[in-house]
């Protein structure tokens, strides 16, 4: 049996935004975890940078993690920001038919 990399979530204040940075695999066992980073935010910031770029696994329950967070911030007035790399992250959301709906930025 193959572990993969373990999740890591962490978030920086810069200026008026904040940066949340998701590392390793987002499934079911760690998407309560990922959803934590974005309860009770203060201060407020105006806008949240999702940055998935070190993510190397992603399944549906991180997916509706994504979902659930960008909803929550933007009835809260907080703007979105979703970033990715390109392979297995982008095909999971490009196959789950949400890469648009979540306005993912592909980065290299």
């Amino acid at each position: 049996m193959t572990v993969g990399a373990p999740f890591a979530v962490l978030g920086t204040y810069r200026s008026s935004s904040l940066v949340v940075e998701a590392k390793g695999e987002l499934d079911m066992a760690v998407v309560d975890e990922f959803k934590a980073a974005f309860n009770g935010l203060d201060p407020s910031p105006e806008e949240v940078v999702v940055d998935l770029t070190g993510l190397t696994f992603m399944d549906s329950t991180g997916i509706s993690g994504l979902l659930w967070a960008k909803e929550e911030l933007l009835a809260e007035g907080v703007n979105w920001k979703l970033l990715i790399s390109r392979g297995a992250v982008q095909r999971v959301l490009e196959v789950a038919g949400v890469l648009e709906r979540l306005e993912a930025r592909i980065v290299d």
